[in-house]
């Protein structure tokens, strides 16, 4: 039962700050991954240090922003595939991220609430939900047209 609290606060907490995001402008991907998507690009592992960089950055901020609508707080470690289609005009970033910080500001704001349910935020930091040294394998998807993203993380226990 107080496992099914917690995913139902999780997702109120999700939907609800999510909802607000929805309005921001569309958001410009750097030059250096827009080429690319222009050149339908591929690098399985990417050798070019300027995207690899510009990835790295670019996925830390979209996860960093993710962090106030998701439950973990996550920093990516290792960017292994740059894929550009210009058809489609998606970029899809593959990579691994690890948690950054435990409780992640979502968990604390959501313990605040849910007092009743929450005792503790802490308690989601004990390795019994993922494995915190891990490095999770992730993707990103952005669109062109929309200028938006979606992140899919597999979290490892």
């Amino acid at each position: 039962m107080h496992s099914v609290a917690i995913i139902i606060a999780c997702l109120l907490a999700a939907t609800t700050n999510s909802q607000q995001k929805h309005s921001k402008e569309k958001e410009k991907l750097p030059e250096v991954l827009e080429a690319y998507v222009n050149q339908s690009r591929i690098e399985w592992p990417p050798a070019d240090g300027q995207a690899i960089e510009a990835a790295k950055q670019f996925v830390d901020k979209k996860l960093k922003d993710d962090e106030e609508s998701v439950t973990w707080a996550l920093v990516s470690t290792n960017i292994t595939a740059i894929d550009g289609n210009k058809l489609q005009g998606q970029l899809n970033i593959l990579f691994y991220a690890k948690v950054d910080h435990c409780p992640s500001e979502t968990q604390n704001k959501t313990a605040g609430v849910l007092k009743f349910v929450f005792k503790n935020p802490e308690d989601n930091c004990r390795g019994n939900l993922i494995n915190m040294k891990a490095e999770h394998p992730c993707t990103l998807e952005y669109k062109m047209s929309s200028g938006k993203s979606t992140l899919l993380c597999s979290m490892i226990r």
